[in-house]
């Protein structure tokens, strides 16, 4: 049975001989059995080393189930001060894999780990060795899609002939995070796109006019709902709403454009909106609202503003 310790970029602390092992500093190591390193990697997706723990003899069967069960440094006092650890090994190195017949762990969350660190060697040698024709251990496309630091992982994989895992989080994400160099790539890629109305949702509660302009021109099937610009107000995004107001699409929005640039303090959303020329929606009962929140200077101007601006609003008693 091989004992672990799994660390994460902090492994330089340890050595490669007798280790003291205080619980305070080593907050991102767990010790485990070699068949455990999932369970670990659901816990701190940092892991990516690890030293072969050589067991004292009077580590008994209890102390070590504790240690499989806990995933964590709670030993004994005793057990904490004598632990000799071996060489350093790179989870994701291919000689490791190979070295430490990992190839029968590897597991979906495995392979997004490999590509969240970008080892597209690895990537090679999985597949090379039939280590990636399980559905099981495929991961979704969807992580690498976070990141424009990622588009060599994604050609990779459309590169592959393996099967494409993906959902409608991958554009949504994208989109919502600014990646606009991901989104080309998906947009040229000559793939089924999958996506949703939070792409262009998001792309306008963030603030993301070139992600906006990049699908208004890319001649896909716009899709979105009233949060386009509900969103876009709750957050203060006055060039996203002059974009949509400008676009020549369908304008779509709500009470919650209003409401919640008063939630948020936002008068040059409201003053946007009046003069906008746009039909104002708001909520006739938004004082109460208003009232209920906390007191603030905030509040107490956005209040004022809606008593002066004219608009009919119900009046608490």
């Amino acid at each position: 049975m091989k004992i672990l310790l799994l660390c994460n970029t902090t492994d330089h602390i340890y050595k490669t001989e007798l280790n003291l092992l205080e619980i305070g500093p080593y907050k991102s190591s767990y010790i485990v059995e070699l068949k455990d390193i999932e369970a670990c990697y659901q816990i701190n997706r940092e892991l990516k080393w690890f030293r072969i723990v050589m067991m004292p003899n009077y580590a008994d069967a209890a102390t070590i189930k504790n240690i499989k069960m806990n995933f964590n440094l709670s030993l004994s006092e005793k057990f904490r001060q004598k632990i000799f650890l071996g060489e350093r090994y790179n989870l994701f190195d291919p000689e490791t894999i190979k070295k430490f017949d990992l190839g029968k762990y590897i597991s979906s969350l495995y392979v997004s780990i490999i590509c969240e660190n970008k080892r597209i060697d690895t990537l090679e040698y999985l597949h090379k060795n039939n280590l990636l024709t399980n559905d099981r251990n495929l991961c979704s496309l969807d992580i690498t899609s976070y990141f424009d630091i990622y588009i060599d992982v994604l050609e990779w994989w459309k590169k592959s002939g393996l099967s494409l895992i993906y959902s409608e989080k991958i554009l949504d994400s994208a989109s919502e995070y600014g990646y606009i160099n991901v989104l080309k790539w998906w947009f040229n890629s000559g793939l089924p796109l999958k996506y949703s109305d939070n792409a262009i949702d998001g792309a306008s509660q963030m603030g993301h006019i070139d992600v906006l302009e990049l699908w208004k021109n890319s001649e896909l099937e716009l899709k979105y709902s009233s949060w386009a610009l509900d969103g876009a107000s709750a957050n203060s995004h006055i060039d996203v709403l002059e974009w949509w107001k400008n676009s020549g699409l369908e304008l779509k929005y709500s009470f919650l454009t209003t409401n919640l640039a008063s939630d948020n303090g936002h008068i040059n959303v409201l003053n946007w909106w009046h003069d906008s020329k746009l039909k104002f929606r708001y909520n006739y009962g938004i004082l109460y609202n208003l009232l209920q929140s906390d007191t603030n200077d905030t509040n107490d101007e956005i209040i004022e503003w809606w008593k002066q601006s004219r608009y009919m609003i119900v009046y608490p008693q």
